[in-house]
């Protein structure tokens, strides 16, 4: 049964297919490290030093995403 996040996102959503796993898998480690080395980060230095860099994820997201996909970002696709 479809739910109300999923009705507002319009998406066509499709299973998880099995040769997916190896990927899926490798974002979760990856996410996970990154995740321990900003805690780490933040323990071991000034917040006021590091912060700053907590703000450039959108900028590096929207660079990347550009960088493999050729995908810009835009206030409206429809």
């Amino acid at each position: 049964m479809p739910s109300v996040p999923h009705a507002l996102t319009g998406s066509d959503w499709r299973p998880v297919q099995g040769a997916h796993a190896w990927t899926l898998l490798a974002i979760a480690v990856t996410g996970s490290i990154g995740q321990y080395a900003v805690t780490d980060a933040f323990k071991r230095g000034q917040a006021s030093l590091i912060a700053p860099f907590e703000y450039t994820a959108l900028a590096w997201g929207l660079g990347l995403d550009w960088l493999f996909w050729r995908s810009a970002a835009a206030a409206d696709r429809g």
